[in-house]
């Protein structure tokens, strides 16, 4: 992973030599149009001249898998129907495990 300073993640687009924007992947374990901290992360990102990916968890099945909101891709992956949240329980890190890796398959 290439991590760049501060001065050069402004001129984002002049460090690529062939021209293509570096792409940003941003995993969230909530719905992330409603973290508002991170959608303006995610669009300043954009406006940098990244191509941002927010990976999110969403309860809503009545959404679309996938959105573009202000130059942000968003893929939303739902919430099984088993899952409920047991935080302070035994399983939930077994349960989070799993569906952090449908997440990234």
């Amino acid at each position: 992973m290439r991590t760049l300073p501060h001065v050069t993640a402004l001129a984002a687009k002049d460090t690529n030599s062939a021209g293509v924007p570096l792409k940003v992947c941003m995993h969230l374990a909530d719905t992330a149009r409603t973290d508002f901290r991170v959608m303006r992360d995610a669009t300043a990102l954009s406006e940098a001249g990244f191509e941002v990916t927010i990976v999110d968890i969403e309860r809503d099945r009545l959404r679309s898998a996938e959105e573009e909101f202000s130059g942000v891709y968003m893929k939303h992956v739902f919430v099984p129907s088993w899952f409920i949240s047991s935080r302070f329980k035994v399983w939930f890190l077994i349960k989070f495990v799993i569906m952090m890796m449908h997440a990234v398959i």
